[in-house]
């Protein structure tokens, strides 16, 4: 299956080196697939590629070390643009990859779907981008084989759909066109990956869980400023944190992030789980002689917190044994 990625994948990490997209590389790769790079995906990525690196630059000339000049004068806005917008070509350009134009979508199509309020179009004329990305999929897979497909990911789940299911509206435009089940949607990378990533056999919770169970104990052990620890009171009132207890630790997501003929390479993401005590306190009033006089009232509350734990798990092909845990 041949993979499109909307935008807002490609934006939840602009230096493009997560795991998941270097196991979407590997996936290709093996599956002899293609990322589909829809025109106007490439302009939105590195549009606002030129967003964060101005945000960035301006962040760097305010802070202490622009002050005192110990920041290298080269480092110019326009540098860091081209710098993150290359980074982003290098990207693609390892990936086997087939680039989608808009030229043949004319503005009567888009005019009529945003008339008809037809998704991706929603009723506030919103949409334009994600109808041209849906229009270049469908365009793309009327030139598919029969039975070849074409996976669009993407966050948006206003306009494509939610729980990895595509809109309803979306699905009967494929009835339409005879390819009723020609584009698989999901709402995450990994989601897609942990779906149709190649299974291995002896690879299971089982196993994941007692290679990296003597990792996991070490987040018995914690700082308190690694935990997400966001108490849900704290907006109103002042708090303390009395305690932090581990929890224990569940797998969230595993796969094969690389394979080669010696061995795999196994990405495992972990939550490490903790209760947090938390005392809130208020300051009330009580009138005495019509003069206001405070008392101070207590509350401790057990909460959640998390820290997620990422890992590569190296396995030998011809003995099935690890031969190397590192951390992700």
């Amino acid at each position: 299956m041949h993979v499109l990625l909307d935008t807002n994948i490609y934006l939840e990490d602009i230096t493009f080196s997560r795991p998941d997209m270097g196991a979407l590389r590997s996936y290709l790769q093996k599956s002899n697939s293609f990322l589909l790079i829809p025109e106007v995906v490439d302009r939105e990525v590195k549009k606002y590629v030129a967003v964060e690196a101005r945000k960035s630059h301006d962040q760097l000339k305010s802070n202490l070390a622009s002050r005192l000049s110990l920041v290298d004068k080269a480092l110019t806005r326009e540098f860091l643009t081209e710098k993150l917008q290359a980074n982003f070509d290098d990207f693609i350009s390892r990936m086997p990859r087939k680039s989608l134009d808009f030229s043949d979508i004319t503005t009567e199509q888009l005019i009529q779907r945003s008339l008809e309020e037809r998704a991706p179009f929603l009723k506030s004329d919103k949409g334009m981008r994600d109808t041209i990305i849906w229009l270049s999929a469908l365009k793309e897979l009327q030139t598919l084989k029969p039975g070849e497909k074409i996976v669009l990911i993407s966050r948006n789940s206003s306009d494509f759909g939610t729980d990895n299911q595509l809109k309803q509206s979306l699905q009967d435009e494929l009835k339409d066109i005879g390819r009723e089940d020609g584009v698989v949607f999901f709402n995450s990378l990994s989601d897609f990956l942990e779906a149709y990533e190649k299974p291995i056999a002896y690879i299971d919770d089982e196993f994941i869980e007692n290679v990296i169970d003597p990792y996991m104990s070490h987040y018995a052990d914690y700082d308190e400023s690694d935990l997400d620890i966001d108490p849900e009171r704290r907006g109103s009132l002042d708090h303390t944190i009395d305690s932090v207890d581990y929890d224990g630790y569940e797998i969230e997501r595993y796969y094969v992030y690389e394979e080669t003929d010696e061995e795999y390479t196994i990405y495992v993401e972990a939550t490490a789980n903790y209760v947090v005590g938390i005392t809130y306190s208020e300051t009330e009033y009580e009138y005495e002689d019509g003069w206001p006089v405070p008392s101070e009232h207590r509350e401790k509350e057990y909460e959640s917190a998390f820290r997620t734990a990422e890992f590569f798990i190296k396995v030998d092909k011809a003995t099935n044994q690890v031969t190397g845990v590192e951390d992700a």
